[in-house]
């Protein structure tokens, strides 16, 4: 059986249920919210007990597990039409919106401007 294990966060978790996917017989998907300080812990103990084939993860979890772990990552990335998704949703809820970024600086997102409309 080909085990997929997504070491997630909790927005990441309720997107992906959100999907109702359902994997073929032969593949095994499992879903663990690890936050930065506990995703690499979590993750070597799924693989030296064999738990797991291949890891899919984000951000700074998909940076950790990549320096930390030898089992493949699929990491999901973060486009600046993702930002711009979210930001222009969050000013429905407030004038100022602001984006912090974990590890690498998001080049895109010095791009994005978003006039008070």
């Amino acid at each position: 059986m080909n085990t997929i294990v997504v070491m997630s966060y909790p927005h990441l978790t309720s997107l992906i249920q959100s999907l109702h996917y359902t994997p073929p017989e032969s593949v095994a998907f499992s879903i663990i919210n690890a936050n930065v300080k506990e995703v690499v812990a979590k993750a070597k103990r799924l693989e030296n007990i064999g738990e797991v084939e291949v890891f899919v993860s984000a951000g700074a979890n998909a940076k950790l597990l990549s320096e930390n772990i030898q089992k493949p990552i699929v990491e999901i990335k973060i486009t600046g039409f993702d930002v711009l998704q979210a930001l222009k949703k969050a000013k429905n809820y407030a004038d100022r919106v602001g984006h912090l970024v974990y590890f690498d600086q998001f080049k895109e997102g010095q791009r994005i401007c978003i006039g008070r409309g």
